[in-house]
């Protein structure tokens, strides 16, 4: 057998274990949302809500998330106002 064989065996590997992996969760989607008939458009995050739990504020209200209200913060601390 050849080394070249070798590698896309190891690839058809991978590739078959992500498919199977992609199946199991449009599956488990399928399972938990039943009267969806496109259940498995939500297979990767299983979200199908925009309530203000679930959803990102910069896209849903304009606002800015956690982490960057956060960052602010901390730049604003981080501030020498002894400087001027």
């Amino acid at each position: 057998m050849s080394r070249e064989m070798d590698c896309n065996n190891g690839k058809d590997k991978k590739r078959d274990y992500r498919r199977q992996q992609k199946d199991k969760k449009k599956k488990e989607a399928r399972d938990i949302y039943p009267e969806d008939d496109e259940a498995e458009k939500l297979a990767d995050h299983l979200k199908n809500c925009s309530c203000q739990a679930c959803c990102n504020p910069r896209k849903g209200w304009g606002e800015k998330t956690m982490q960057e209200r956060r960052m602010e913060l901390n730049e604003e601390e981080d501030f020498d106002y002894t400087s001027f």
